[in-house]
């Protein structure tokens, strides 16, 4: 196991359930992250192509270690159907340590 763990939270709005589900699944049968919440119907608002746009979203929070931000990265470019995925990684501190205890027996490592 990492001796440095960096805890993370990777936020990104997803435009629907299926998409939502698929990028969960992959994330969390490959043991990327501990835990992935969802906030149903957010609404976006901003410019695309020179046009003020309004979105229903789906918001996913990943938990997870800094070491694995790539691979998750990775998968969310990979299954999400957005050209420019809203992807945002927050570093964390002040964890509560049974909490983290936790988060490290459902990650893999390797």
């Amino acid at each position: 196991m990492c001796k440095n763990l960096q805890l993370i939270i990777i936020t990104c709005n997803i435009p629907n359930k299926n998409i939502t589900n698929l990028i969960i699944k992959n994330i969390l049968n490959n043991k990327l992250a501990s835990c992935i919440n969802t906030i149903n119907n957010i609404e976006s608002y901003y410019f695309w192509n020179n046009k003020l746009k309004k979105s229903k979203e789906i918001k996913i929070i990943i938990k997870t270690f800094l070491h694995l931000e790539k691979k998750i990265i990775k998968i969310i470019n990979k299954l999400h159907t957005y050209k420019i995925p809203e992807i945002i990684t927050l570093k964390l501190k002040n964890i509560n340590k049974k909490y983290l205890n936790w988060m490290k027996k459902q990650i893999k490592f390797a």
